[in-house]
C-alpha cells in the first residue's frame, strides 16, 4: 500500500506545478494584453466626446460660472453637459468610432456618457447619429419628449425635436422608437420617416417615405466623408476604435515601428519649432480642471492618450500596447512651478480655492512615466489611465511612487527651455502666497487665455535664476487674434472645398441632362424621318425645257440628309410652279 500511495503524491506535486506554471503563463499573457479594469464609483468617465468640427457658433453651459461659452474644435465635451448651436450653424462630435451630427438652433444635453451608455437628450433641434459596424448600438439612445429612440444595428439615423412631436428618420439601418404612453414600439426601417405626437385621443403616428432636405445632405456628405461603415482603418490595428480622436492619425500622418516604444505615429506636417502641448491653449473643465485644446485638426487622441516621444530627431506619438477601452486623460504632462514641487515634475494641484491658472510651465510624460491626476480619483483610475502607456502600480499603497525619479524614455526637460525648473522652499514658499493672492481676487472664468501659446520660457538651467513671475492672467488679444484667423482659414478651406465639390457636381448633371437630350432629339429625328415616294411626272412640259426628273428618295437616309433633301424637293417644286403660270400667262 505504501509503494500505491507514493505515485498519488508524486501525481499531485506534478498538478500543483503544473498549475502554478500555467497560473505563471497567464498572468504573462494578461500583461502583453493589458486590459482597462471597470471603473470605481466617483472616479471620471473614461469616455468622452470631441469637437470635430464646428460650422458657425456652438456654445456648452458652465455651471459653475453660470454662463454660457463658446465651444473650439478638438474641446471636450462630457458627461452631464448641455450644448446648444446659433443659428446657421452645426456641429459634429465624435465618441469613439460614432459621430453625432447636430443641426442649427439645435439644444440637447449628454445625463450620460461613459463606459456603460451614450444617452443623448435631445431638447430641441435636430441631429444625426452615424453607427460604425461592430460597435455595441444597444448603448447608445436619444432621448425626446415623446419617447427614446434607440439604434438596432449600424447605419444612419436622424432625430428631430418638434414642437408637437418626434421625427425619426432612417437613411441606413433600423431604428426602434420606444413610446412613454405604452402603446408597443415602433421601428423605422431604411428610406422611411416617422412622426410620433400625442393627442387628446392617445398617441399618433405618421409613417412616411423619407423626405431630403439639406440637414439630411450634410449628415450624408459627413458620413461619406468618414468613409465606409464597416472599415475600421489602418490605424484600427494599433489603437482601438473607441479611442476617440484615432480617425483622423491616417489623414494627417503615418505610422512607423520603434524597437523601443513600437508602433509610433509621426504628423506629416508640422511648424519648424513644433513640440507637443505648444500650440493651443488650456481650458477650464468641470471634471477634470485644466484640459489642453490643441490647433492642429488631428490634435485630440495623441494629446489625450499615450506618451509622445523624440525618435530619430523627430517628435513621434506611440500609443503603447493595445488596450479595447482606453482611458480619456486631460492633458498627459508633467508641470513645473507652484505648490508640491517634487525632485523633477509637480504634480500635486490642490483646487479647494477654486480654480487655480496654470503651471507657467510643462512638459509631455515620457513612456513608461505614470500620469497621476490633480482632481479626485482612486488608486483603480491611476491604474486604468496608465495602463498601456505606464507599468501597473499593485504593489504598494502609494500610486505616486516613481513620480520623482528620472524619465525612463527621452527626458525633454532637459533641453527643453518652455518645462518650468523645480524650485527652492523659499521659492516655493513666496510663489505660494503670490498664487494665494492672485486666486482671492480672480474673476472665475471658463478659459484663461493668458497660456493659451506656447509655455513661458524659463532661464537656462546653468544660470541657477528663479522663476520668473507670473504673467498677466488676463487675456491676450494678439494671440486670440491669431487663434481665430487660423479658424477663419481653415472654415475658408472647408468651405472653398465644399463649394468645388458643388460646382464638380452640377456641372456633372448639366453634362448628363445635355447628353439625354442629345439623345431624345436623335431618337425624335429618327421616328420623323421621311419614307421613300414614287416619282411624278411633271406637268406642261415644253421642248425648250426638258422636263425635270424627281429625284427617288433614298431609303433608310440619316436624320440632317432627310432634312435638306425635303428642302430641296421643296424648292424644285416652287420652281416649276413659278415655269408654268409663267407660260400660261405667255399665251
Amino acid at each position: 500500500m505504501t509503494t500505491a500511495a507514493k505515485p498519488a503524491s508524486t501525481s499531485r506535486a506534478a498538478w500543483r506545478r503544473l498549475a502554478f506554471g500555467l497560473l505563471i503563463a497567464l498572468a504573462g499573457t494578461a500583461q502583453a494584453q493589458p486590459q482597462s479594469e471597470p471603473g470605481v464609483p466617483g472616479d471620471p468617465p473614461a469616455r468622452v466626446a470631441r469637437v470635430a468640427n464646428v460650422v458657425g457658433t456652438a456654445w456648452v453651459y458652465d455651471e459653475e460660472a453660470h454662463e454660457w461659452v463658446q465651444l473650439l474644435r478638438n474641446q471636450t465635451v462630457a458627461q452631464g453637459d448641455h450644448v446648444r448651436t446659433d443659428d446657421a450653424s452645426r456641429l459634429v462630435l465624435r465618441i469613439g468610432p460614432t459621430s453625432v451630427y447636430v443641426d442649427s438652433r439645435a439644444e440637447f444635453g449628454l445625463p450620460r456618457l461613459d463606459e456603460g451608455a451614450i444617452s443623448v437628450e435631445l431638447t430641441r433641434g435636430d441631429l444625426g447619429v452615424r453607427l460604425r459596424a461592430g460597435v455595441d448600438v444597444g448603448d447608445l439612445r436619444v432621448i425626446t419628449q415623446q419617447g427614446q429612440a434607440v439604434p438596432e444595428r449600424d447605419g444612419l439615423y436622424r432625430v428631430a425635436q418638434l414642437d408637437r412631436g418626434a421625427l425619426l428618420r432612417t437613411q441606413r439601418g433600423r431604428l426602434r422608437f420606444e413610446s412613454y404612453r405604452d402603446s408597443g414600439p415602433s421601428w423605422v426601417e431604411a428610406g422611411e420617416q416617422l412622426e410620433v405626437w400625442w393627442a387628446a385621443g392617445g398617441q399618433r403616428a405618421e409613417r412616411q417615405p423619407l423626405a431630403n432636405d439639406g440637414f439630411g445632405a450634410f449628415v450624408y456628405d459627413q458620413s461619406r466623408q468618414e468613409g465606409d461603415l464597416e472599415s475600421t482603418g489602418f490605424a484600427q490595428g494599433y489603437v482601438s476604435p473607441e479611442m476617440t480622436g484615432a480617425e483622423d492619425l491616417d489623414r494627417y500622418g503615418a505610422w512607423d515601428q520603434s524597437p523601443d516604444y513600437g508602433p509610433v505615429w509621426v504628423p506629416a506636417v508640422v511648424a519648424v519649432d513644433w513640440a507637443p502641448y505648444r500650440y493651443g491653449h488650456w481650458v477650464w473643465t468641470r471634471l477634470w480642471g485644466w484640459t489642453w485644446v490643441d490647433d492642429a485638426p488631428w490634435g485630440f487622441a495623441p494629446f489625450h492618450y499615450g506618451r509622445w516621444v523624440e525618435w530619430h530627431g523627430r517628435w513621434c506619438w506611440a500609443p503603447g500596447t493595445y488596450v479595447r477601452h482606453p482611458v480619456y486623460a486631460p492633458a498627459l504632462v508633467a508641470w513645473g512651478g507652484g505648490p508640491s514641487v517634487g525632485v523633477s515634475v509637480s504634480v500635486g494641484l490642490s483646487f479647494d480655492r477654486g480654480r487655480p491658472p496654470p503651471r507657467t510651465g510643462w512638459v509631455p510624460l515620457a513612456p513608461r512615466q505614470a500620469f497621476v491626476p490633480s482632481y479626485r480619483h482612486s488608486d483603480v483610475y491611476v491604474e486604468r489611465v496608465n495602463v498601456g502607456a505606464a507599468p501597473a502600480n499593485r504593489g504598494g499603497n502609494n500610486p505616486r511612487a516613481g513620480m520623482g525619479q528620472p524619465m525612463m524614455g527621452p527626458q525633454p526637460a532637459a533641453n527643453n527651455p518652455n518645462f518650468a525648473r523645480p524650485q527652492q522652499p523659499q521659492q516655493q514658499q513666496q510663489q505660494q502666497q503670490r498664487d494665494d493672492r492672485w486666486n482671492a481676487g480672480r474673476d472665475p472664468r471658463r478659459d484663461d487665455a493668458a497660456f493659451g501659446g506656447r509655455p513661458q520660457q524659463q532661464p537656462q538651467p546653468q544660470q541657477q535664476q528663479p522663476m520668473p513671475a507670473r504673467q498677466d492672467p488676463r487675456p491676450d488679444p494678439q494671440r486670440q487674434q491669431e487663434q481665430l484667423q487660423r479658424q477663419q482659414q481653415e472654415q475658408q478651406r472647408q468651405d472653398e472645398w465644399a463649394a468645388r465639390r458643388q460646382e464638380q457636381i452640377q456641372q456633372q448633371q448639366q453634362q448628363e441632362q445635355q447628353a439625354q437630350r442629345q439623345q431624345q432629339a436623335e431618337r425624335e429625328a429618327w421616328r420623323d424621318r421621311p419614307q421613300a415616294q414614287p416619282a411624278q411626272p411633271p406637268q406642261f412640259q415644253s421642248q425648250a425645257q426638258p422636263a425635270r426628273q424627281q429625284p427617288q428618295a433614298q431609303p433608310q437616309q440619316q436624320p440632317q440628309q432627310a432634312q435638306q433633301n425635303r428642302g430641296s424637293q421643296q424648292q424644285r417644286d416652287d420652281d416649276r410652279r413659278h415655269d408654268d403660270r409663267k407660260k400660261e400667262n405667255d399665251r
